[in-house]
Parts: structure tokens; C-alpha cells; sequence
């Protein structure tokens, strides 16, 4: 927690973590629920990109949010 406070000054972060979904037991079921939550990861980059000031946090978030992309890209690829 201490390296993310010194990093997001100006993000705005949520008081508390999300719960943490029930995995399926079925194969194909947990891809896509691994593949939607990489979705929706890179989807807050992007927009905590977007809200940033600063180029250097910029650079990170964006690099952050295309391998998420690139995670559901892939994860797309084996179920498919």
C-alpha cells in the first residue's frame, strides 16, 4: 500500500478492494468470468489514464490496461 500511495496522488481510488467473485467449475464458464473481469480492468486504466495529470503515471496506467487487453485477447483465443 505504501508504493501505491506514492504513485496515486491524483487518482481517484475506491476506500475498499471488490469482493471476489465465486469461481465456476466449469472450464469454459471461468475463462469468460476471467476474460470479463480483464475487460473491465482495462477499462479503468484506460479511464484512470484518461483523468490523469500527470505523463509519467499516464504512461504506466496505459501500459497497464494494454496487457490486461492483451490478457483477454488471449483468454478469448483458448475458449474460443
Amino acid at each position: 500500500m505504501q508504493h501505491l500511495s506514492a504513485i496515486a496522488t491524483d487518482l481517484d481510488l475506491p476506500a475498499e478492494s471488490p469482493p471476489v467473485p465465486t469461481v465456476p467449475t466449469n472450464r469454459a464458464a471461468a475463462i469468460n468470468l476471467l476474460r470479463q473481469a480483464e475487460r473491465a480492468a482495462a477499462r479503468l486504466r484506460t479511464d484512470s489514464a484518461l483523468a490523469a495529470q500527470d505523463t509519467d503515471i499516464v504512461e504506466l496506467l496505459v501500459r497497464i490496461g494494454a496487457s490486461e487487453a492483451g490478457h483477454n485477447a488471449y483468454l478469448q483465443g483458448i475458449n474460443a
